[in-house]
């Protein structure tokens, strides 16, 4: 078996992904090293009344812009967003991605000052050390490259589900075209 680098990728569920939370999801994958992985969920739009709860109660503008990022500490909400954006609070998942979490944010995107791109994550995803990999082993989950225009698409589960399917097709067509070109 080898390893497969999940770090800066996302991962998608495959039927055999059963459990309500992680059913159909996509996530990227954030961390993944000797100490676990850590992803966030990238397709599970928060209940829309759920979300006029948790925008009023921490005034945020668009509750149509809160996902489920899973099922660990999901009273912790930061904002995924553009790197248009950055505070000393901000931390940079790649080139296209950066997270920031507390009241400034919030607050400067409310007034217009905030990143062009974002949405608000309340919780994330977390595996235990060599979890991840067994179970993309036993074929619950497909690796996709990471692909900046899936992100702030806003689409719900069954949507974003079959999107980032697309994805993945098209990067295995893309590498097979390539091996045959180099032949």
């Amino acid at each position: 078996m080898s390893i497969t680098n999940t770090q800066g990728n996302i991962i998608i569920a495959t039927p055999l992904v059963t459990g309500k939370i992680f059913r159909k999801s996509v996530i990227y994958i954030h961390t993944n090293d000797e100490t676990g992985a850590v992803g966030v969920l990238l397709n599970v739009p928060m209940d829309y009344d759920v979300a006029i709860k948790w925008a009023q109660e921490i005034d945020w503008q668009y509750p149509d812009r809160i996902f489920h990022g899973g099922p660990v500490e999901r009273q912790l909400g930061y904002v995924i967003h553009s790197p248009d954006y950055a505070r000393e609070t901000s931390i940079k998942l790649n080139d296209s991605l950066s997270y920031t979490g507390g009241r400034n944010i919030v607050d400067d995107i409310n007034r217009g000052v905030g990143p062009d791109q974002f949405l608000l994550v309340t919780g994330y995803c977390s595996w235990q050390p060599k979890q991840l990999q067994t179970e993309i082993d036993n074929g619950m989950w497909m690796v996709a490259d990471f692909d900046k225009d899936y992100f702030f698409q806003n689409l719900d589960r069954e949507e974003g589900w079959e999107y980032a399917i697309n994805i993945a097709a098209q990067n295995k067509t893309t590498k097979l075209l390539d091996m045959v070109d180099t032949a």
